[in-house]
């Protein structure tokens, strides 16, 4: 797995060992590509001194890909203890420690925001097991979003009628569903 972009582009981040088990399933590097394509050509998001929050984390790629791309900071909310350990161990790879703070825990049950709400969100929740719902709305009422804020969302199938969100847009990459939904409360 590798940075595809950005001041770190080319720099190869760890990732899951095939040894390991855990439930992860990394982003791939093609799904990733068109994201970033979709958040710069299409929503024409400057990633530039924006603050990430990266729910279902994993290892990190989403939130250090947007560090690459210029990103302020990025918050990563992962429970899987190898996982959170990946994510430190890639921050120090690439010497961004300081731009990273690490939630461990179950992004349904995130707690209140105390610091300033977040303008982009990545979340890729387990496909089907209705997690991404359940954490669009502790974000919603926990003071992690603002509105207008961008969630892009990966998941194994549409979502639809999402309350307190509007679809914006909606692309199929084989079982990979990204939408990108709009928090409008």
């Amino acid at each position: 797995m590798r940075i595809i972009g950005g001041v770190y582009k080319g720099r190869k981040l760890k990732s899951i060992a095939s040894s390991e088990n855990t439930s992860l399933r990394p982003t791939s590097a093609k799904v990733k590509e068109s994201i970033f394509n979709i958040l710069r050509h299409k929503f024409h998001l400057n990633l530039h001194e924006i603050k990430i929050l990266d729910l279902f984390a994993g290892t990190g790629s989403l939130g250090f890909e947007a560090i690459s791309r210029g990103a302020k900071s990025a918050t990563f909310v992962e429970s899987d203890k190898y996982a959170c350990k990946l994510i430190m161990e890639n921050a120090k790879t690439l010497g961004v420690e300081s731009k990273i703070s690490l939630n461990v825990g179950e992004c349904q049950k995130i707690g209140l925001n105390k610091a300033d709400p977040f303008e982009l969100i990545f979340m890729d929740p387990p496909y089907g097991e209705g997690l991404g719902e359940k954490s669009f709305k502790n974000v919603l009422r926990g003071n992690w979003v603002k509105k207008h804020s961008l969630i892009v969302w990966e998941e194994g199938a549409e979502i639809s009628n999402i309350e307190g969100g509007n679809i914006l847009e909606t692309r199929k990459y084989g079982e990979t569903v990204l939408s990108f939904v709009e928090v409008m409360i």
